[in-house]
């Protein structure tokens, strides 16, 4: 195996399959257009809807939690009654 004849052979070629590689720098032009209107910046507007949906997606997750809880306490409260009932039902047993 040949040694490389110079220091910029011994860097690593990008792959040009690699979809983690970098995103070519913004050109002045554009950083500037986004300076100026940055409601045109999609990364900006991509953030911004994920943030949305993220607080939605926590609200859902807070109501679904406090509906669980609302229904762990109902089951407790019916199991209650369900040994009241057994109670009475051994009650109405003994007497007759």
């Amino acid at each position: 195996m040949a040694r490389p004849e110079s220091p910029d052979q011994t860097r690593a070629k990008p792959d040009p399959e690699d979809e983690t590689r970098q995103l070519p720098p913004v050109s002045t032009e554009t950083a500037e257009f986004i300076a100026l209107d940055p409601s045109e910046d999609p990364v900006a507007e991509i953030a911004s809807r994920n943030r949305t949906e993220a607080d939605d997606v926590a609200t859902r997750a807070g109501e679904a939690a406090q509906g669980l809880s609302d229904l762990e306490r109902a089951t407790r409260e019916l199991e209650e009654v369900a040994t009241m009932l057994r109670e009475l039902t051994r009650g109405f047993a003994s007497v007759a």
